[in-house]
């Protein structure tokens, strides 16, 4: 008698997953996140995640220059202005 059978296989999951970052790239996701975090203000440390996100891949920077105009066009926050101010 197998008991196993019930059990996937393992990387379903993952295919799962694969499946549905298909829909949405990842790079763009990851890149969106940076800009909103850059909005809010970076941490020294996610300052310097950030620094290592961008040096993994060229396409990183663009993907964050990209996402970056977008959330531009949909809202302008003065960030830089926000920022002085703060200072």
């Amino acid at each position: 008698m197998n008991h196993h059978h019930h059990s996937q296989p393992p990387g379903d999951d993952e295919q799962d997953f694969d499946a549905f970052a298909s829909q949405q790239d990842p790079l763009d996701i990851e890149a969106a996140n940076w800009v909103l975090r850059h909005r809010r203000g970076l941490s020294p440390d996610e300052h310097e995640a950030w620094q290592r996100w961008l040096a993994q891949d060229p396409r990183h920077g663009d993907a964050f220059d990209d996402m970056r105009d977008t959330f531009g066009e949909v809202q302008q926050l003065p960030v830089d202005d926000v920022a002085r101010l703060r200072s």
